[in-house]
């Protein structure tokens, strides 16, 4: 179901954070510390795009 929901927001998402957790299973909580980890990286990875689109945001007075 939220992979249905994911899919139909996805196309109007500004930015899409993917990390790379495809070998992590939803139940496998022994390895959520590198789910965290992939997910900071992945973040991190995505920051100069955020960067880009919040400056355009200011520049059109879109942000407060």
């Amino acid at each position: 179901m939220y992979s249905r929901i994911g899919a139909l927001q996805t196309p109007g998402a500004d930015v899409v954070i993917r990390p790379n957790v495809g070998s992590i299973g939803s139940a496998d909580f022994e390895r959520r510390h590198e789910a965290i980890l992939e997910g900071e990286k992945a973040a991190l990875n995505a920051l100069p795009a955020i960067r880009v689109i919040v400056d355009r945001l200011r520049a059109e007075n879109r942000l407060n």
